[in-house]
C-alpha cells in the first residue's frame, strides 16, 4: 500500500522464510517501488519478523541502498 493506492496481491503457496521473502522483495515489492516511485524516493516499512532481518535480505537490501528507504516497525 502506498500513498498512490494498493501494490500487488500476492499469494503464497509456501511458509513464508527468509528466502520467500527475499523473491518476493525482487518479483514483485522491487518493482512496485520504480514504478510508484521515479525518484527513489520511496519507503518500505517492515516489522521486526525474524525473515526480514536474515542475512539474506539484509544483503539484498545493501545492494539496492539507493533504490528506497526502508525503516522499523514503531514498536
Amino acid at each position: 500500500m502506498s500513498i498512490h493506492g494498493l501494490g500487488p496481491m500476492v499469494c503464497l503457496n509456501a511458509s513464508f522464510t527468509s528466502a520467500c521473502y527475499f523473491s518476493l522483495l525482487g518479483d514483485h515489492s522491487q518493482p512496485f517501488m520504480d514504478f510508484m516511485y521515479l525518484h527513489n524516493d520511496g519507503i518500505l516499512q517492515q516489522e521486526n519478523a525474524l525473515c526480514h532481518w536474515a542475512q539474506l535480505v539484509k544483503n539484498r537490501f545493501e545492494e539496492h541502498s539507493g533504490e528506497f528507504r526502508q525503516t522499523g516497525w514503531p514498536a
